[in-house]
């Protein structure tokens, strides 16, 4: 679960393969080395902890039995970065 001004939910369907995909591919560019995303509390973290990030942050997204994570800036900024990733590579 995730909590959104709308209350707690999961992604599901065309949204949950939309984000996953968009997420795998952000795994893919960081295991070949560091890089910004423009987003900036989720760029000022080291790799390993983007890593950690995109890790708590996806399970709230798609685990329905996953405790609600605390939303922190690091949080919010990684759900932020692989939409926006996702965004950016379907306007390319």
């Amino acid at each position: 679960m995730y909590h959104t001004p709308g209350g707690d939910r999961i992604l599901l369907g065309a949204e949950r393969r939309f984000f996953t995909h968009s997420l795998a591919v952000i795994v893919d560019l960081l295991a070949d080395g560091d890089m910004e995303f423009g987003t900036t509390p989720f760029d000022e973290l080291q790799r390993p902890q983007k890593l950690v990030v995109l890790y708590h942050s996806a399970r709230g997204l798609l685990h329905p039995s996953e405790p609600t994570p605390k939303l922190t800036a690091f949080i919010e900024s990684a759900v932020a970065t692989v939409f926006e990733h996702a965004k950016v590579q379907v306007c390319q």
